[in-house]
Order: structure tokens, then C-alpha cells, then sequence
């Protein structure tokens, strides 16, 4: 069962790859967090887990270990774009906390697009003027 855990990731990346190139160079890591959040729901991540995921993540940031921060803000964000959906409030909320983290570290064309797509979701439900 292990082997099969372990492999599913690629799995399903490789599948999402099948069903119309997601995780190709449009989609690029994007797709990749999709197929890696498929796998982290089949693994029992639940809204609960993912609650306190993010409080990790901020407690992690507060003590300055961004690297470790960023590994489990990917998970979280990954869930949500899967369970919540990729214009979910939320899903913006964690969008920009790993572009936060992505920024800290000096990773800024890792952070830009990140922060830009935060902005439309919360812009896209707000407003422009909000």
C-alpha cells in the first residue's frame, strides 16, 4: 500500500497530463498542486487538518523558518484549490500568504503571479474599488 501512496502523486499528475496537458506549461505548477491535492485528500486531509496546517504555516513564519512555512502553505493551498475551488475566498487567502512567504525568501516572479491571482479572486468577489 505504501508503494502505491507513494506513487500516486505522479499518478495522478501523469493522468491530469492525459486529460488535457493541466499540469503542462500552461498550468505548470498549478496543475501540479491539483494532482498533489488529490492525493493529500485520498491521504485523510480534511478542512480541520487544513485548519491547522495554516496555523503552522503561521506560526512557522512568525519564528522565520520561511522554507518550512512554504512546504506546508503548498499543501494547504493545494487542498483548498481542490476542495474549495480556485476562485474560493479562501483559496485567495492562501494564494497570497505562499506569495508572502515566496517574497520573504526574495523568490519575487515566484511571488508576482501568486499575489496577481489573489487580487482577481478577491477582486473578482469584492470589487475593484473594495
Amino acid at each position: 500500500m505504501n508503494e502505491v501512496a507513494g506513487l500516486l502523486p505522479a499518478a495522478v499528475a501523469a493522468l491530469l497530463i492525459g486529460l488535457g496537458g493541466l499540469v503542462g506549461p500552461a498550468w505548470g505548477a498549478e496543475g501540479l498542486r491539483v494532482a498533489q491535492a488529490t492525493a493529500q485528500g485520498e491521504a485523510g486531509l480534511d478542512a480541520e487538518k487544513v485548519k491547522q496546517l495554516d496555523a503552522e504555516v503561521e506560526r512557522l513564519y512568525e519564528a522565520g523558518k520561511y522554507a518550512e512555512a512554504t512546504a506546508i502553505a503548498e499543501r494547504s493551498l493545494a487542498w483548498k484549490e481542490v476542495k474549495l475551488g480556485p476562485e474560493h475566498p479562501s483559496t485567495a487567502t492562501s494564494l497570497n500568504n505562499l506569495a508572502l512567504l515566496f517574497d520573504d525568501q526574495g523568490l519575487y516572479t515566484k511571488a508576482e503571479p501568486l499575489y496577481q491571482r489573489a487580487l482577481a479572486i478577491r477582486e473578482k468577489a469584492l470589487g475593484p474599488e473594495h
